[in-house]
């Protein structure tokens, strides 16, 4: 698995969680590798196990997707590109240690040149035992303990190990636009739903030949992560929160008090039994906002709905406790989670603790720079 897979679409949906999944990939990208890894790679045939690890380390790693006919959105969220790619890489901060980099590029509509785009600074906190610190979901750190079947990959909380790895040698092979081990269809349709697959033969517009270098990666990996609360700042700047009078406050509002969210007006019941409903959510549709009036007329005009709200223990002495709501809608009953943070309140999401084994596939950056130009797109920079 290829950082790219995991973080497609981040700027439609939110980086939220999806930064812990990239710690699955077990290692994807070059730098940092040795001479003899270096070696081993640009031979052909297919190797495994310590041969394997080492080309993970020494190659890099790429993922890309096109939508030719109706255009894409970019990285940051504009209508503007007919094609994405991310190439991963390691880069080696000690003997066998490495941090995880990855480079974001577009190729904008009408254009022959890939450019390179760089994600803002995550609005994202995870709680640590000094309580919420930044998440940066590049800061793991990949361990190649050089036995062949184990590379490990730590980050808050997150746990993994490699237990198989395969180089599969594609040079002298057809580039085909089905489905190549690892990538998106060649030429996928991702933009609208009415726009037609590219090509959805074997048949590729341009006949390319996998050039010496080309590969793909299968891998195996265990994972283990502990249990995680995120925090994140959505939607920007920040959420509306105020007392029953529509005034801001500066921290979470007690419980047993009337208080509005984003335009949506929780009252408490009064004589509510513990454990039972204990606020009925009042809002307006469309919806208000948390001003006096709009407060006012949820609460005699608006839609209402039962509500269980409480404190939710994590378990942590820095923040014992995150603010929890339930709502109940007919017969489902949603739940949000809030803390505040940097004179804000935030949303919290929480992962509890799993494990799990995961296979998955990539291709290295000549790969997919040979895929790109069987689609009649220039090759990655």
């Amino acid at each position: 698995m290829q950082l790219r897979n995991v973080l497609r679409r981040t700027t439609e949906f939110g980086i939220g969680t999806i930064a812990i999944a990239i710690m699955l990939l077990a290692g994807c990208g070059g730098g940092g590798g040795t001479s003899s890894s270096a070696a081993t790679c640009s031979a052909t045939g297919n190797v495994s196990g310590a041969d394997a690890v080492n080309c993970f380390f020494a190659e890099g790693a790429t993922s890309w997707n096109a939508d030719l006919i109706s255009g894409m959105t970019n990285w940051a969220g504009t209508a503007s590109a007919v094609a994405q790619a991310s190439t991963d890489t390691f880069v080696a901060i000690g003997s066998n240690t490495y941090t995880y980099k990855v480079s974001f590029m577009d190729l904008a509509t009408s254009s022959s040149v890939w450019s390179t785009y760089t994600f803002p600074n995550s609005s994202e906190y995870y709680l640590t035992a000094a309580g919420w610190q930044p998440y940066d979901f590049l800061a793991a750190t990949i361990t190649n303990n050089g036995n062949g079947t184990v590379a490990s990959i730590t980050s808050y909380g997150f746990q993994s190990n490699v237990s198989s790895m395969t180089r599969t040698d594609l040079t002298g092979q057809p580039v085909t636009c089905t489905n190549p081990p690892g990538s998106y269809v060649v030429g996928e349709n991702i933009g609208s739903a009415s726009s037609p697959v590219i090509v959805a033969t074997a048949s590729c517009p341009v006949a390319v030949t996998y050039p010496a270098g080309s590969a793909s990666y299968t891998t195996t990996v265990n994972s283990t992560q502990n249990e995680l609360y995120l925090l994140w700042n959505y939607p920007t700047p920040s959420t509306t929160l105020t007392d029953g009078t529509g005034v801001a406050l500066s921290a979470l509002p007690s419980i047993g008090t009337r208080f509005c969210i984003n335009g949506m007006v929780f009252d408490p019941i009064a004589g509510a039994a513990a454990g039972a409903d204990n606020y009925t959510e009042y809002y307006n549709y469309p919806f208000g906002t948390c001003s006096a009036a709009d407060i006012n007329n949820a609460i005699n005009t608006g839609y209402s709905w039962p509500a269980l709200i409480g404190l939710k223990n994590t378990g942590n002495a820095a923040v014992p406790t995150v603010f929890d709501i339930k709502v109940t809608y007919l017969t489902d009953t949603t739940e949000s989670m809030y803390d505040f943070h940097l004179g804000k309140m935030m949303y919290v999401s929480y992962t509890p603790a799993s494990t799990s084994t995961t296979t998955s596939s990539s291709i290295n950056k000549t790969a997919a720079s040979a895929q790109l130009q069987a689609n009649g797109l220039p090759p990655l920079p």
